[in-house]
């Protein structure tokens, strides 16, 4: 019977997304996922994320060449809603959430301490983050600001599965609004990259990240709205 549980237990585990684990209290030297300053969670997590969605995981803006001992994370304020935020990077299973963000007039702010950062060797240009707030059952996308601001945003899409993408662009009211020359075509450990200079935004306002996936049994279209204001990366 006790092997029965055990195995059960390990079963259950095993197919339980990473986000749904709670963080608990830990030795702040530790680089495990844990709650910290009793303001975020953070850490390397056991394992890998077993989810299998095509999915954004990350929007954000950054010139971001090296780590700071504490680093800036801007939002956009989106109205009156505080929005979701998510940092994680894949190169060795990091993550940051359950974030108390601080609003100021115009945006949404955290100071991070990048020791564990620092100390996980984790590449800056490997660092991925995703803030949203849900209107109406949809997500809306804002960009997150790294450190300082770039001229463009680079979004980053994960798959599960290999995929021969026969769009990737961004569009406002149907229209394609010019991005990269080049994004990668096929995932690079499970990420696609584009990068989109936000100078070739006609206005301000809501636009759309349009992904045509082609699967080895069906081709599938993905749409991602996001925010954006020319003033945000100045």
């Amino acid at each position: 019977m006790m092997r029965k549980i055990a195995f059960l237990t390990l079963t259950i585990l095993s197919i339980t997304p990473l986000s749904a684990i709670a963080c608990q209290n830990g030795h702040p030297d530790s680089l495990a996922y844990i709650r910290r300053d009793k303001n975020r969670c953070e850490g390397l997590k056991d394992g890998q994320d077993v989810s299998l969605s095509f999915r954004l995981t990350s929007l954000v803006s950054r010139n971001l060449n090296s780590y700071p001992n504490t680093l800036t994370v801007k939002i956009p304020a989106p109205n009156n809603s505080t929005p979701n935020l998510v940092i994680q990077s894949y190169f060795r299973n990091y993550r940051l959430d359950e974030i108390n963000l601080v609003r100021n007039t115009s945006n949404f702010i955290f100071n991070l301490p990048t020791a564990i950062l620092q100390k996980a060797k984790i590449p800056p240009n490997k660092l991925r983050a995703l803030a949203y707030i849900t209107q109406q059952s949809e997500r809306i996308y804002y960009p997150v600001i790294l450190g300082n601001p770039s001229p463009q945003y680079e979004f980053v899409i994960y798959s599960p599965e290999r995929v021969i993408l026969t769009n990737l662009e961004v569009r406002r009211n149907g229209k394609v609004i010019p991005g990269s020359p080049s994004p990668r075509p096929n995932p690079i450990q499970g990420e696609i990259t584009y990068t989109w200079k936000a100078a070739n935004a006609p206005e301000n306002g809501r636009y759309e990240l349009y992904v045509n996936a082609k699967r080895e049994k069906e081709t599938r279209a993905y749409s991602y709205y996001f925010e954006h204001h020319n003033n945000w990366l100045k």
